[in-house]
């Protein structure tokens, strides 16, 4: 799966519960259930 850098920049703050999903949502402009496919796919795939 190719997931984009801006998805990177923001997944340590939202790992680390700094920011919430909806702030990930917004600061990436990624869509909530794309977002969600790609946590899915690291928590599988570590």
């Amino acid at each position: 799966m190719d997931i984009p850098k801006i998805f990177w920049k923001y997944y340590d703050m939202y790992r680390r519960r700094i920011i919430t999903i909806a702030e990930f949502v917004a600061l990436t402009g990624i869509k909530a259930s794309v977002l969600n496919e790609y946590l899915s796919f690291i928590v599988k795939n570590p």
